[in-house]
């Protein structure tokens, strides 16, 4: 998958509530001109995942096909969010 790929997936999910990887949390996303802005439900704080971080996730998803956000802390400690939205688009 390319970011270009997820992030045309994920402008198709704007305003919609998802869930994270495990499904402990809800977020909506919207696509933003340098990568997706994450708005969790609990805290409603947005955070701006730059296309840079998501590449650094893709790249390391391509190479481990885990989908556990433990083994990207070193990447983003949101990449849970993400790993949601690769694993739903390669269903």
């Amino acid at each position: 998958m390319t970011i270009d790929q997820l992030l045309s997936y994920a402008s198709g999910l704007e305003g919609e509530h998802l869930a994270t990887a495990g499904g402990r949390a809800t977020f909506t996303l919207r696509r933003v001109p340098h990568g997706i802005e994450i708005v969790p439900d609990s805290s409603k704080k947005p955070r701006i995942v730059r296309r840079e971080t998501i590449q650094l996730v893709l790249d390391q998803y391509e190479q481990s096909r885990n989908l556990q956000p433990g083994q990207y802390q070193k990447i983003s400690f949101v990449a849970s969010y993400l790993l949601g939205r690769i694993a739903r688009c390669l269903r």
